[in-house]
């Protein structure tokens, strides 16, 4: 780091006419424009470095977390096709493939809600086993319950 302290900017001092209707402190709009082009040099990098930036800038990623956004790309409506096939592309790189999300598709939600429901079942069974306030002729029938399912 630099430890020289920063200066404040420069003020430019003229003795134009116009100089008495400018605001203490203000640049000049040539002052402004040449500041921002020294800016631009300093900060922008090269488009080959930008590359280089981009290229390594998925290292330190978590690549199951990449490959969910690049399926949330591939799942949206509003994203252009060219987009797509560069998500695409990119999952099959890092070794997923399109039959991932074909198996996912192929389930029968209907199946899905079915099984959902019979585990909710004989989780509502169970917890009558293990409740205090319940009869022993209702933890009785769970039991009944559990047994046929």
């Amino acid at each position: 780091m630099d430890s020289a302290p920063r200066r404040p900017p420069q003020r430019e001092t003229t003795t134009s006419p116009s100089a008495s209707t400018q605001r203490p402190g203000h640049l000049s709009t040539d002052a402004k424009l040449h500041r921002l082009s020294t800016n631009q040099r300093l900060r922008l990098p090269q488009l080959t470095q930008t590359k280089q930036i981009m290229s390594g800038a998925n290292d330190n990623k978590d690549p199951v977390r990449v490959a969910a956004g690049l399926k949330g790309v591939l799942a949206r409506d509003d994203v252009s096709d060219g987009a797509k096939a560069r998500a695409e592309e990119r999952l099959n790189e890092m070794g997923y493939n399109g039959e991932d999300r074909a198996a996912e598709s192929a389930r029968d939600p209907e199946e899905d809600a079915s099984t959902k429901h019979d585990n909710q079942v004989k989780g509502g069974y169970k917890a009558t086993l293990k409740n205090p306030n319940v009869s022993d002729e209702a933890k009785q029938n769970a039991r009944e319950q559990l047994g046929d399912i």
